[in-house]
């Protein structure tokens, strides 16, 4: 095969893993509110964020560490995973000690502190899971990496409904993720073990520190990563209460279930920029500002569409109780567009193998974040953690565009003017929608997206060059 089939393949592969997961992920977390209502709700995401947030200890980014190596050589199979699996208990046991002690410290009633621990058991075996997956990717056998998400996501699906159906509560949501988390664990654990190699545990000291020293820098990444995304959900439990985290949860939730769209065209296009970026560089540059542009104009509608089916969704999804949540969720689909552009900006720095540029503004963005989090949830609550959310990833772009600049050069296209041109199509699709309040919310974002597609090829947004791009990446 290929090396173009190979990629379009697991890139097909992965692309199905991410949205089917993601589709029954929101699925859970939509059954989770609905039986749960707003203050459990809120328990349920505390529980959740603080459990991914410790399990950067019991990871210790030693998953991306396997992944980038077997990818170079292979033949290392066996001594990783004998020894990293071993590891991993060790730091297994670190992260329950360490979260007996600062479980001591918070403030909350002794059922919170036991879905906690039940949370941090699931992230415990998650990281197993996650790290046999990254053999799948060394190997590039992504399809094995497809089954085992979808069938964990599953089982997960099946035991929380059943559950919640024989009259269960909240624990029980926990033990259902520790169920499938740990049949999922076993089934890629048994798919490692008869496809790559015969694996066993092996304490051999001497040779942790090999691992343990590279793998330090891929940890802190996963630190900034996951802070940046869930230290909101734990300072506004800890500093309000579990109504408000509930109603700010789902909210996130509900704009976060769209994150798939910009990781698909991310997984779509990356293959091509990092092969022009190490064979025709002035293409490259060309392509990378044209794919921000893409980004763009499929983020403003998307933005605006949601914002004016606030209530209709929020009520469809989640229901009546979570009302209050509405508010929330508009000023947080601002924050949608720069979400899309910093995915791309993540792989162009990326392709220039300048990814610690990139890791070093998320650093910077995470202080922001918990700083503008710590600033304003006194003052304004769950709107100030939205508001927190919203400058980060502003922030970010920001950042990332003048790192953009610096690395890889100014445009060679217009690139403010295009970017002046795709606001005038939003817009214009803004003022549909808000001359026409009467209409149904679905029907005011189809003729609001009909109006800002009419602006934006009028306006010529989009050239010939764009269009051979297109067809490009798509062959490729």
């Amino acid at each position: 095969m290929s090396i173009v089939k190979k990629i379009s393949k697991n890139t097909l592969w992965l692309t199905i893993s991410s949205v089917t997961s993601k589709v029954i992920g929101f699925g859970i977390v939509v059954l989770v509110a609905r039986n749960l209502q707003v203050e459990g709700f809120g328990q349920y995401n505390f529980a959740l964020s603080f459990g991914i947030i410790i399990n950067v200890i019991a990871n210790f980014g030693l998953s991306t560490l396997a992944n980038r190596d077997l990818a170079r050589d292979r033949r290392l199979t066996k001594e990783y995973i004998n020894n990293i699996i071993s590891i991993k208990l060790v730091l297994a046991a670190i992260t329950l000690i360490f979260l007996t002690i600062i479980i001591q410290f918070i403030d909350k009633p002794f059922q919170v502190k036991v879905i906690v621990y039940l949370a941090s058991v699931y992230v415990i075996v998650e990281s197993y899971n996650i790290f046999f997956r990254s053999i799948f990717r060394a190997h590039e056998r992504m399809h094995f990496e497809t089954i085992s998400r979808i069938i964990e996501r599953l089982i997960v699906l099946t035991l929380v409904a059943g559950f919640f159906f024989m009259g269960y509560g909240i624990f029980s949501v926990f033990v259902a993720y520790i169920i499938a988390e740990t049949v999922s664990m076993l089934i890629t654990a048994t798919i490692v073990y008869k496809k790559f190699c015969k694996f066993s545990f092996k304490f051999d000291f001497s040779k942790w520190k090999k691992f343990l020293k590279p793998s330090m820098y891929f940890a802190l990444t996963e630190v900034f990563i996951i802070v940046y995304f869930k230290i909101d959900v734990l300072m506004l439990s800890i500093m309000k209460n579990d109504q408000v985290t509930g109603l700010y949860s789902s909210a996130y939730d509900l704009l976060f279930a769209f994150i798939f769209i910009p990781t698909i065209m991310n997984a779509a296009v990356f293959p091509r920029i990092s092969f022009l970026a190490k064979n025709a560089y002035e293409r490259f540059k060309n392509l990378a500002f044209t794919l921000q542009k893409y980004f763009l104009v499929v983020s403003i509608p998307l933005s605006i569409g949601l914002y004016f089916s606030s209530d209709f969704l929020i009520d469809l999804i989640y229901g009546s109780e979570f009302s209050n949540a509405t508010a929330l969720f508009q000023v947080m689909t601002i924050a949608l567009i720069f979400v899309f552009l910093n995915h791309i900006y993540g792989s162009i720095f990326n392709a220039v193998d300048k990814q610690h540029i990139f890791t070093i503004f998320a650093g910077v963005c995470m202080v922001f974040n918990v700083t503008m989090n710590f600033i304003l949830i006194p003052l304004l609550a769950a709107k100030g953690a939205a508001i927190a959310t919203i400058s980060t990833e502003l922030l970010l772009t920001i950042l990332s565009i003048m790192g953009i600049y610096k690395y890889i050069g100014k445009p060679l296209v217009n690139f403010w003017g295009t970017n002046a041109k795709i606001l005038v199509g939003g817009i214009a699709a803004i003022t549909v929608t808000v001359i026409l309040p009467d209409f149904h919310p679905i029907i005011r974002s189809i003729l609001s997206v009909l109006v800002y597609t009419t602006v934006i090829f009028t306006l010529r947004v989009f050239n010939t060059r764009d269009y051979k791009y297109f067809f490009e990446l798509i062959q490729k």
